[in-house]
């Protein structure tokens, strides 16, 4: 019985969940937009939680074709929807990363670097950068996009946030 005991209590135990850290590293590619996408962030899911709103990322657009220039964007946290945008030899400044504004400022940022505006792209590249700031269940891998390739998804990498040196081919 002594060991009965024993045994429920290290199966109970060992149940608890725990919150789970997690760096995701991801590559998509807009060939109508003419950019590579590449995502980076990192957070940590509580436990019981399948997602978090508690995550810092950053994403490079790379283009692939035309004349348009990288353009960096780092998100602090869902929580704060202020991002920070850099031009490549070009503009800075900052943007409002929310459900209401998001899609315009991208576009406007996007356009500031040259790139054209692709109704599928810019709405895959919202999901697929929101999405990886929401956790590993929520990155979106190959199937689950239709404007965007998945190219390359690792999770808990040791992938660093991606910088404009990223684009060298």
């Amino acid at each position: 019985m002594r060991l009965y005991i024993v045994l429920v209590l290290l199966l109970v135990s060992g149940c608890r969940s725990r919150d789970r850290p997690f760096r995701t590293y991801a590559v998509y590619n807009a060939p109508l937009s003419g950019y590579r996408l590449i995502v980076f962030s990192s957070g940590e899911v509580r436990a019981n939680e399948d997602l978090t709103g508690d995550a810092q990322g950053s994403a490079v657009l790379c283009p692939t074709s035309g004349s348009a220039r990288a353009l960096k964007v780092d998100f602090g946290s869902i929580s704060s929807p202020i991002g920070h945008y850099e031009i490549a030899g070009g503009a800075s400044g900052t943007f409002v990363w929310d459900d209401v504004r998001g899609r315009k400022e991208l576009e406007r940022v996007l356009v500031a670097a040259g790139y054209p505006i692709v109704a599928g792209d810019v709405t895959e590249s919202i999901r697929v950068i929101g999405g990886a700031m929401e956790g590993p269940k929520a990155t979106l891998v190959k199937g689950q996009t239709k404007s965007l390739d998945v190219m390359r998804v690792e999770f808990d990498t040791r992938a660093t946030p991606p910088g404009f040196s990223s684009c060298i081919p």
